[in-house]
């Protein structure tokens, strides 16, 4: 039997990008492999695109980073937008660790640069071992069935499109392509828990199952079916942003919670938050039909006669 040809990365991803066809697309990029490859590849795919790029001031390097972006979009005739910030500055005046608030700093400047140039869609290079890190991340930390979900492939403005990429296919890529890129040395230090996963507890899980990447991804897959079946059932309720706490208390309890998730989830835009102490907390606030309010985040709840209402601030 003749050896069957090996899929290119390319040949993979191509297929779930059509839906970008005729639309236009803001590839958030580091300057590393993983962003690289992505917007190379949205290119190859005659995809209309922007790029923006955050220069967080973080390593001596960070010019060179900005300045291999720069480069390639000159090169292809792309419209590049950069912001330049002082990430440990304004974690200070913020009170929050440099991760959060750069990923703050960066979330809202993304959705900025998507409004001034009418994208569509923002892309993201997430990658199927960044998914497997996440994955075991929440594991370690305490997650629920949905929260097994991960990174999503898409959620309103986001995309993922190497989702289903991994990683070797992707420094394959760049290598096949000759695509410059940078490589983020933090990366490299075990004591950052995701660093400690990705470099020392994939692979002796690989040890045991050389697929357990894939494993981890059909797991994924199965909780994000499970949580578009909570999310229908739970629709109608999250559409008048209203319920009876009559209804609320005829649900199994793990319905009940994975109702505040949808709750929380509407209102804030994600989970990210949302622990086991908050959804005992809510649990709790709904345990009496007395009236009352609680405000949590962007979300609003008043209670009074028998009904909770929700308002998102």
């Amino acid at each position: 039997m003749p050896k069957r040809e090996k899929i290119t990365l390319l040949q993979k991803i191509a297929p779930n990008l059509t839906y970008l066809d005729k639309k236009k697309v803001l590839v958030a990029c580091s300057g590393g492999p993983d962003s690289m490859v992505l917007l190379d590849m949205l290119r190859e795919c005659k995809i209309n695109l922007v790029v923006g790029h955050v220069n967080h001031q973080l390593r001596e390097t960070a010019t060179r980073d900005e300045e291999i972006v720069k480069k390639y979009c000159k090169k292809h005739g792309i419209a590049l937008e950069i912001l330049t910030v002082d990430v440990k500055k304004e974690a200070k005046k913020t009170k929050t660790t440099v991760e959060e608030c750069a990923r703050n700093i960066r979330k809202k400047w993304l959705e900025e640069i998507r409004a001034k140039h009418h994208a569509d869609i923002i892309a993201t290079a997430h990658h199927s071992d960044d998914q497997a890190e996440t994955l075991l991340y929440r594991i370690t930390k305490g997650t629920g069935i949905t929260g097994l979900v991960g990174i999503e492939w898409e959620t309103k403005y986001y995309s993922r499109p190497l989702i289903w990429g991994t990683k070797s296919e992707i420094l394959e890529y760049a290598k096949k392509n000759k695509i410059t890129y940078w490589h983020d040395e933090t990366n490299d230090d075990t004591t950052i828990p995701r660093n400690m996963l990705r470099h020392e507890v994939l692979p002796r899980l690989q040890e045991i199952n050389p697929e357990v990447t894939q494993s981890l991804l059909r797991l994924s897959q199965s909780a994000r079916e499970l949580k578009m079946s909570f999310d229908t059932f739970f629709r109608e309720a999250l559409e008048t942003k209203s319920f009876t706490l009559d209804w609320y208390h005829s649900l199994p309890l793990g319905f009940q919670h994975e109702f505040l998730r949808c709750l929380y989830e509407a209102s804030n835009g994600s989970t990210h938050g949302l622990s086991t102490a908050l959804i005992t907390e809510l649990d709790r606030f709904f345990s009496t039909r007395t009236g009352g309010k609680k405000e949590i985040k962007k979300m609003k709840l008043e209670k009074k006669q028998g009904s909770v209402y929700l308002t998102i601030k």
